[in-house]
């Protein structure tokens, strides 16, 4: 049977679904890790303002920060959960966020490296509490994203965008061909392809998501930034995967 309106067919067509897959892929997001930290120096507290707004996280549970890049919500994660796991695609990624966790005395981050693609929750990935992705592979397919939770999980992402000026060197962010012409995809932003076709596909599937936002303006090496960040949250117990796999060949 056919649903007049396909959400997993839509949600391949978001920037994750559209980008390769492979470990390729992985090396380039991997080898951009000091652009990465650069573009967190930027963002100043928008990390810690955003795990502030996780309000389902207590000093109990154990969070995955999934494609947690150099660390900007692993760190305030690991001071507010029980245990948080950063997983990422490479060593650069991950280096930096151990940096992190050295300088401010954290033993309570365990680290993970892989192709989220290829892994699968409970055999490659332990199932946490909580799950977190912030511009992460995961959130590709929002239904497997689910199985790496018990308790709840967030997606956040960029609802308005992210505005430079200034902006230079960081290829691979944006994607407006007058900014940045080596840019591989055509991406649409988050408002089109992203948080809103997880809302709709999640609904669907008989959860109930919440969507809040946070507003953060900074200043820093890479110039000013203007952003509004989406944070979509659900509980997914709530699922249902048997109606995932008869609609959506869910497996």
């Amino acid at each position: 049977m056919k649903t007049w309106l396909n959400w997993r067919e839509i949600e391949k067509m978001n920037v994750w679904g559209l980008r390769s897959k492979d470990d390729a892929e992985a090396k380039t997001w991997d080898d951009g890790a000091e652009g990465w930290e650069k573009r967190s120096i930027a963002e100043g507290d928008a990390g810690q303002r955003q795990v502030d707004a996780l309000k389902m996280i207590t000093g109990d549970d154990t969070v995955l920060d999934l494609g947690c890049g150099t660390g900007p919500l692993t760190i305030p994660l690991a001071k507010r959960a029980k245990r948080v796991t950063a997983f990422d695609c490479g060593p650069n990624m991950i280096g930096y966020v151990r940096e992190k966790a050295e300088r401010e005395g954290l033993d309570n981050i365990d680290y993970l490296i892989g192709n989220w693609y290829t892994m699968e929750a409970g055999r490659d990935i332990p199932v946490h509490d909580i799950a977190v992705a912030r511009h992460a592979p995961c959130q590709c397919d929002i239904l497997k994203y689910s199985l790496f939770a018990r308790k709840y999980c967030y997606s956040l992402w960029n609802a308005a965008g992210v505005q430079y000026i200034d902006y230079h060197d960081n290829p691979g962010v944006l994607s407006d061909p007058k900014i940045n012409p080596n840019r591989k995809y055509n991406e649409p932003n988050g408002r089109l392809f992203g948080f809103n076709v997880h809302f709709n596909l999640l609904y669907e599937l008989g959860a109930n998501p919440t969507v809040t936002y946070v507003e953060n303006n900074a200043n820093g090496p890479m110039g000013k930034m203007k952003m509004k960040m989406s944070i979509l949250g659900w509980d997914p117990s709530e699922i249902d995967f048997d109606k995932a796999k008869y609609y959506y060949n869910f497996k």
